[in-house]
Parts: C-alpha cells; structure tokens; sequence
C-alpha cells in the first residue's frame, strides 16, 4: 500500500485539507469520496509506519481488508500476540514522542496503528479460543 504514496510529499496543510474534505464530503453525504480520502489518509499513515524491519510491517504496509491474512500469515511464522504488543507500543511511542504534539500527521498514524491494535487483538484473540 505504501507504494500507491511513494514519493508523494505530505505535510500537515496536506493532512489538513484532507481532513477538512472528509468533513466536507461528510456533511454533503458523500460516503464515496468520504472513503476515498480515509483510503488516501491509510495509504500515508502506512507509508510512514512500514519500517520493513519486523512481521508486523507486511500487515501495517497492506490494505486493511487484507490484514486478516497477514496476520494468519505472521501469527503462523510464529509473531505471537506478546512480540505484536511490544511491536506496537514501541511504534506508538515513537509517534507520541516524534512527531509534534496535536499535529494531523501524529493524529492519522496513531488513529491507524489504533486499528491495526483492535484488529488485531481480536485476530489473536479468536486463536485463543480456536481449539
């Protein structure tokens, strides 16, 4: 997915603007456009996330709606659920503490690893109680 914004320069008016669109498209009932711009906000926030160094890169650096297959895929390669929190909160910590306080950009890459969490944890979660 990073690929699709690979030399693409994003600031945080970028961010802005996008963000003042989805609110836009949002009150105009514009559910298209809505998800193309959360799309385009997804394909940033795994650009700057995918590090390319752990397992948990091939699920932050794809589509979401094929996160349940890569985590299959890195749960199986043997990514247990302990290495994906620590994965997590490191990469969590470095967006709190890197990028500037309330700014777009810390906003969609904690919002996006948020995600990757929830979905996750419920992934791992449903192999716990699999027989």
């Amino acid at each position: 997915m990073s690929k699709k914004m690979e030399g693409a320069e994003v600031d945080e008016r970028m961010l802005n603007t996008v963000y003042a669109w989805i609110r836009k498209s949002d009150e105009d009932k514009l559910d298209g456009m809505v998800h193309i711009l959360q799309h385009l906000l997804q394909c940033y926030a795994a650009r700057e996330l995918d590090a390319g160094k752990t397992p948990l890169d091939s699920v932050i650096a794809a589509p979401a709606a094929e996160w349940p297959e890569k985590f299959e895929e890195i749960i199986a390669g043997g990514f247990g659920e302990e290495a994906f929190n620590k994965d997590l909160q490191q990469r969590m910590e470095k967006v709190v503490l890197n990028l500037p306080n309330g700014s777009y950009a810390q906003r969609v890459q904690a919002e996006y690893l948020k995600e990757v969490e929830d979905r996750g944890k419920d992934i791992y979660k449903a192999k716990e109680a699999a027989p």
